[in-house]
C-alpha cells in the first residue's frame, strides 16, 4: 500500500489581511516499497542555508522566508527515518520557486509536469527561477487527455504505484498549473497546489486575502475557474483536498488513504 506523509518544505510568514499568522510549504512523501515519490519539492536544502544569496534578500523579506535547512523535503525524509536518495520521482504541482527548489536535492529523480508548464519554464519566463533547473533535470510531461475524474480533465501518471496519481488541471496560478490526486478503493486526496492560498478562498474568491492570489496569478479568470472546480469538489464524500500554504490545512488533513500525518511543522 502507497503511504503517504504530509511533510512541510517551507516556513513563511502570513499574507496581508491573513489572520494566519504563518505560511508553510505543504509537500507530500509517498513511500511505495523501496522508492520514494515527492509532490512538490519546496525549497532546497542550498537555498535554505544560504537565502539571501540563493534567493535574494528581496525575496526573503517580503515573503518572510525562513532559512532554515528542516524545512526541506530531504530534511524531512530524514526526520521520518527515510532515505533522501530512495527519491526516484518528483510530481510537480507547477515550477514556481517555492516548490522547484528541492529539485536540485534529488538530481537522479525523474520529474513529472504538465506540459504546459514544461513549456513554460523552457521559454524564459521570469516567474521561474533558471538556477534551479541548471542540474539538468529528466523531465516527463503530460499533455491534454481525454480521461475524466470527477467531471474534470485527468492526466494519469504511471509511476508503478499501488494508488493512482493524477495530474488535474487547476490552471491559473501559472500557465500549467495542475492539482494533483491520489486514490485507491478508499477515497482520494487532492495536492492543490497554489490554487488557492487560504481555504477561505474556495468559498469566498472575493475575501481580502485573495489579493495575494489575484496578483501571483499568471491568468486570474482561469483562477477562478479553478476555485469554482474545487468548490465543486468540496462536497464529495471520499475526496479531500488542500492547498500548498495554509497551515491551518496542513494541521488537520485527514487523508482518507490512511496517511501517516507529519507532526513536525
Amino acid at each position: 500500500m502507497t503511504k503517504i506523509h504530509h511533510i512541510n518544505c517551507g516556513a513563511l510568514r502570513g499574507f496581508p489581511n491573513d489572520p494566519a499568522p504563518r505560511s508553510i510549504v505543504h509537500c507530500l512523501l509517498l513511500e511505495q516499497g523501496d522508492r520514494l515519490i515527492l509532490i512538490d519539492s519546496g525549497f532546497g536544502l542550498e537555498e535554505m542555508r544560504h537565502s539571501f544569496e540563493m534567493l535574494g534578500k528581496e525575496a526573503v523579506e517580503f515573503w518572510g522566508i525562513e532559512g532554515d535547512e528542516k524545512y526541506t523535503a530531504a530534511s524531512e525524509a530524514k526526520r521520518l527515518g527515510l532515505n533522501p536518495e530512495s527519491v526516484t520521482d518528483i510530481v510537480l504541482t507547477h515550477a514556481d520557486v517555492d516548490h522547484a527548489g528541492g529539485l536540485a536535492d534529488f538530481p537522479d529523480a525523474t520529474i513529472h509536469v504538465s506540459d504546459e508548464e514544461h513549456h513554460a519554464v523552457g521559454s524564459g519566463n521570469p516567474r521561474y527561477v533558471a538556477r534551479q533547473f541548471l542540474h539538468g533535470p529528466k523531465f516527463q510531461t503530460y499533455s491534454q487527455s481525454s480521461t475524466v475524474w470527477n467531471g474534470l480533465e485527468a492526466r494519469e501518471l504511471n509511476l508503478g504505484t499501488d494508488a493512482r496519481i493524477l495530474f488535474i488541471p487547476l490552471f491559473g496560478h501559472t500557465v500549467g498549473h495542475c492539482g494533483v490526486a491520489i486514490g485507491d478503493e478508499t477515497g482520494w486526496l487532492l495536492h492543490a497546489g497554489d490554487s488557492y492560498y487560504r481555504r477561505v478562498e474556495v468559498d469566498n474568491p472575493a475575501h481580502p486575502i485573495a489579493s495575494m492570489a489575484e496578483r501571483f496569478a499568471a491568468d486570474n479568470l482561469a483562477r477562478l475557474e479553478a476555485l469554482l472546480m474545487l468548490r465543486q469538489l468540496a462536497a464529495k464524500e471520499d475526496l479531500e483536498f488542500f492547498s500548498a500554504h495554509d497551515y491551518g490545512e496542513y494541521r488537520s488533513t485527514e487523508n482518507p488513504l490512511n496517511a501517516a500525518q507529519s507532526a513536525g511543522a
